[in-house]
């Protein structure tokens, strides 16, 4: 191994002890400037002391004097040229362009605000043109900056963390940005708009900006492979398009070859590099690969070998490299401002670094088969001039290379409501409650929480010196955690917004060192003193039996899902073993969505749990509704709880009969694109000729509206400003077909409120508050039974319509989706109007099934919500029999069903009911049998009691169910008035016959046909059952 001393090494101090970056000028030059390039090669550095210094190549040249440019007022950061212009970047936040013979300024081509610690020249730019260039800095975006024209620019976004470096494809309009989030974007720049053709994640280390450590991505001088450093401390050649066709191709961005620890050298001597890699150059033909790393050693690589070939030790950690593009040398800077010339590198016993290979580029050449390309892509690394050991060649050929990425559509993890750091600020959490907000200030955090009522929550602000980058707020309180960082742990830290002293306070967990929280949600019934306390009725006694075992969900790396309660106390581990990307939680339940197996490259699969938080039960689970192309941006849970979730496509999906275990199914609730649309300048403008100005950021929902932030269609994530967000409301609409038809509104609105009825009606036999409702609707209008005549109105029009067009199937549709007798009356009187006299029989024969329904439906909903309903389709009990009467026989079970088989059946039974029904119904008969009866004997000499006695008051019953759900007050009170259950007639009514006029003729409505839609309801307070009794045979027969 060589010194410093040796004659191959030339040494010179160039800039003041930092950062510093080297660059020989390429080779290229056009016509006009040949002769100088070829006489005057120059070699520029920069530095910490603000200065760019062109230098001779050659360290014994003496006829070219050096320039100094002092235009900079900071460190510089970076320099790139071409073959006529030289751009620097400088901590000051300007990007200047030089001419290569002269350094005479060009022009400023961008200042930024924060400092640019990248600039990279389009290297296939036309000749004699002004390139395109990017500009990385602190901030999240890239900026593509023409320097013909400044003021055209185009912004890259995606990063999740400040961009570090950036590099052009020598072979096509292909970009690549390198991020302190560890992740690769390929950016086609081909077209107008850019478009982002592939993101490699967590591909290289997680670095500061300011890092002396390598992000960048060099380029092979072919196009076909380039090289990156990888977070294991190796490096990286991975294969790269060929062709605008290839962008996509089948083994693109795939992973060739690994150097790193594994590698073997050509000599006992050296030694494999070991730490991060700091600096990477190719040579000028692409045959060798230089890298200095951490140990400050320069260790160069053959291609074609996948060895070192030779290695250099160097007195302080190398921060730039560069290969001469005529001469066996390569030049280094260190972080001591030396720069050092290492000549004769290869030797002249190998294949030259800079003899000039012909690589077939897809822009000179677009005939040239993309098989021919490969193949020059193979030979490079087939050419071995060095004898190796027989053995070795196969092991060497067949090494399983791992893949840099698959090319399919991924999902990233995220937190609702929360956006990536944009110019060091980004929002944590935007909900209903406030805004949460986080200020990079390089060495800490600032958050602030600003309530959007203050008069319930304050707001407040902390220095965070963890680094928070997860929050989830709820009623209670705030949950923050951090990623590991270093020697630091994964933490967790609650904050309430009702401080009760030793009761409900502050607290924070530390993670194992090998776990890393990915996402959290808070929620949860503390009853502690907090806003999300459940009281015993009107009194201010905290209801105990509404705590939750769990209040905060932290989903690890690991795989687990840690439920704690509200002192942080760890109350039940879940080995999930799948990667979670979303967390969200209500006062009852958490959803948690994970990844599942992928169906198709552009179809993410992902499937969803709904864990009860005081049992933690599985309510539902299954597959989340995403179409191809679609990824999830938002998950949350409406007043009702049932939860919801947002896709990238601008569908609102919520989850119906979410609290029936095992019944649930997505319904598309709401399609913003559609909803969104500007309204028609006239009535000949055609829908498909209208597209949305804006897009929805979804922040909450509820059982009636979507909240949240228009933004514009450029942007995907509000920028976090001064000014508070302003909330918008999306009111719901189903997802139904004809969106033009003049009966789709009707179709739709009856579907909303039917939906919204049901799910009112299960959150309140789930919860057993008979409180929850539609926050968006008035009190009157969010009762089940209101929200059912809104739905019988609407399909009371369609009814009239359907008659009006002669379409009696679709009458007959409308009229079984009917919720009551007495629209199905209106809905009678409706075929009457329109003399469809057999069609008002076949409507009349609804009445039977609606019926038997409605009697059930308190009882089926009672049994089939909540987490109860999983006990009892768990653990079944048999049905109960009737006590046979005192002196008969009992006969055998076969006799018996033999018997049953003839015996005459009550007309509800003849439309069947569920064996969950079945049971219930059984249960109470034999119960009330026991009560109103003594003894069997009794029962046979009893009168029965006529409906104007009065009854007296029966005990509790005792339940010999364990599992079967508390009677509340009022079903109490409902057996009281009705102790048999079923007192229904088995005949049907008489109907009241129909008025008619002097000549026998039905009377008719005299009013338009507009109004037939007022026959629909009356309420059953003020009808009388003659309002709504079904005609007798005779009646029909003289009619």
């Amino acid at each position: 191994m060589a010194s410093l001393d040796s004659d191959d090494l030339r040494v010179q101090v160039t800039h003041t002890a930092g950062s510093t970056r080297v660059l020989y000028l390429p080779q290229g030059a056009p016509v006009e400037y040949a002769h100088f390039y070829l006489t005057h090669r120059r070699l520029v550095t920069a530095g910490e002391d603000h200065l760019v210094r062109i230098l001779p190549a050659e360290a014994t040249a003496s006829d070219v004097n050096p320039i100094v440019i002092e235009d900079a007022t900071r460190p510089m950061t970076w320099i790139d040229a071409d073959a006529e212009y030289l751009v620097t970047a400088s901590e000051d936040g300007a990007v200047r362009l030089y001419k290569h013979d002269s350094a005479e300024l060009i022009q400023i081509i961008r200042r930024e605000v924060l400092p640019v610690r990248c600039v990279a020249i389009e290297s296939a730019s036309r000749r004699g043109a002004l390139p395109r260039t990017a500009v990385c800095s602190d901030e999240l975006i890239v900026r593509v900056v023409n320097a013909a024209d400044p003021r055209s620019i185009v912004l890259l976004t995606g990063h999740s963390r400040g961009v570090r470096a950036a590099s052009w494809s020598p072979a096509l309009p292909l970009l690549l940005t390198a991020g302190s989030d560890g992740d690769v974007r390929a950016w086609d720049m081909s077209e107008t708009e850019p478009r982002c053709v592939k993101v490699l994640q967590n591909m290289l280390p997680a670095l500061r900006p300011e890092s002396e450590f390598s992000s960048s991505v060099v380029w092979h001088p072919s196009g076909a492979i380039f090289a990156m450093p990888l977070r294991t401390q190796e490096i990286a050649l991975v294969r790269a398009p060929i062709s605008a066709a290839e962008m996509n191709g089948e083994h693109v961005w795939e992973t060739v070859v690994i150097f790193g620890s594994a590698s073997g050298t050509t000599s006992a001597e050296q030694k494999v590099p070991s730490g991060l890699v700091s600096a990477l150059a190719f040579c000028p033909n692409g045959r060798y690969l230089a890298a200095a790393t951490e140990d400050m050693q320069v260790t160069v690589w053959a291609l074609d070998s996948r060895r070192v070939l030779r290695v250099q030790q160097a007195e302080a950690l190398v921060t730039g490299l560069s290969w001469h593009p005529t001469q066996d040398t390569l030049a280094w800077t260190d972080a001591q401002g030396q720069l050092v010339r290492w000549e004769s590198v290869i030797g002249a016993t190998l294949p030259s670094p800079f003899e000039q290979l012909q690589f077939a580029h897809a822009q000179a050449e677009p005939d040239v088969p993309a098989e021919e390309l490969e193949e020059d892509l193979d030979d490079l690394f087939d050419d071995t001039p060095i004898d190796e050991p027989a053995a070795h060649k196969p092991v060497a050929r067949r090494r399983p290379a791992p893949r840099a990425d698959v090319d399919v559509l991924t999902q990233p993890s995220f937190q609702p409501g929360s956006t990536p750091m944009e110019a060091q600020r980004r929002y944590l959490s935007v909900t209903t409650f406030g805004t949460l907000t986080a200020v990079d200030q390089d060495t800490h955090q600032t958050i602030s929480f600003e309530s959007y009522d203050t008069s319930q929550r304050r707001n407040f602000r902390f220095t965070d010196h963890y680094g928070y980058k997860m929050a989830s707020v709820a009623p209670q309180g705030i949950l923050f955690a951090c990623e590991a960082e270093s020697e630091n742990p994964s933490t967790i830290f609650y904050r309430p917004f009702d401080d009760v002293p030793g009761i409900q306070t502050e607290w924070s967990i530390n993670l194992a060192p090998n776990e890393n929280a990915v996402a959290i949600a808070l929620g949860g019934v503390v009853n502690a003193g907090s806003y999300a306390d459940v009281h015993v009725g009107s009194t201010t006694m905290v209801d105990e039996g509404k705590t939750s075992a769990a209040t905060a969900v932290v989903a690890t790396s690991q795989g687990y899902l840690r439920f704690l309660g509200m002192s942080g106390m760890q109350r039940y581990v879940w080995s999930l073993g799948l990667p979670v990307v979303t967390l969200a939680a209500s006062a009852t339940a958490v959803l948690v969505v994970y990844r599942a197996a992928n169906v198709s490259p552009n179809h993410v699969h992902l499937e969803y749990l709904l864990i009860d938080l005081t049992q933690l039960a599985t309510l539902q689970h299954g597959p989340l509704p995403l179409v191809p192309e679609a990824t999830l941006t938002w998950a949350g849970f409406n007043e009702l709880g049932a939860p919801a979730v947002f896709d990238s496509m601008g569908t609102l999906y919520v989850l119906d009969r979410a609290w029936r275990p095992g019944q649930a199914r997505w319904v598309p609730a709401l399609d913003t694109t559609h909803a969104l649309l500007p309204a028609r300048a006239g009535a000949a403008e055609e829908s498909e000729s209208r597209v949305p100005r804006v897009r929805c950021w979804p922040i909450s929902v509820t059982a009636t509206h979507l909240l949240g932030l228009l933004l514009p269609m450029t942007r995907t994530y509000p920028q976090v400003t001064t000014a508070r967000p302003v909330v918008q409301e999306l009111a719901m609409a189903m997802c139904v077909t004809q969106r033009e038809n003049a009966a789709t509104p009707l179709e739709e609105a009856a579907l909303r409120s039917s939906l919204l009825a049901n799910a009112t009606r299960d959150a309140r036999a789930a919860t057993g508050d008979e409180t929850l409702r539609a926050s968006r609707l008035p009190v009157e209008q969010s009762d089940p039974s209101a929200l059912e005549i809104e739905a019988d109105k609407a399909l009371l029009q369609l009814v009239q319509l359907a008659c009006k067009a002669d379409r009696y199937a679709r009458a007959l549709d409308g009229t079984r989706a009917l919720h009551s007798e007495a629209t199905l009356d209106a809905a009678l009187k409706i075929a009457s109007f329109f003399h469809l006299p057999s069609l008002a029989d076949r409507l009349e024969l609804v009445r039977a099934p609606l019926a038997v329904r409605k009697e059930l439906e308190e009882e089926t909903t009672d049994r089939a919500c909540g987490v109860d309903a999983l006990l009892r389709n768990t653990a079944r009990l048999p049905v109960p029999v009737a006590e046979q009467a005192t002196g008969t026989t009992a006969p055998t079970p076969s006799s018996q069903r033999l018997q049953e088989s003839f015996l005459p059946r009550r007309p509800s039974e003849t439309h069947g009911r569920s064996a969950l029904a079945r049971e219930g119904i059984a249960q109470k008969q034999a119960m009330d049998s026991s009560q109103t009866a003594p003894s069997s004997s009794a029962m046979t000499t009893q009168t029965p009691p006529s409906t104007n006695d009065t009854l007296p008051t029966p005990a509790p019953p005792t339940r010999s169910n364990p599992f079967a759900r508390t009677q509340s007050v009022a079903r109490e009170r409902q057996l009281q008035k009705n102790p048999t259950g079923y007192d229904r007639n088995d005949a049907p009514q008489k109907r009241k016959a129909p008025e008619t006029d002097g000549n026998g003729s039905d009377k008719r409505a005299s009013g338009k046909q507009a109004t037939l839609a007022k026959f629909a309801y009356t309420p059953s307070s003020n009808a009388s059952a003659e309002d709504f009794a079904m005609p007798s045979s005779d009646d029909e027969t003289e009619s």
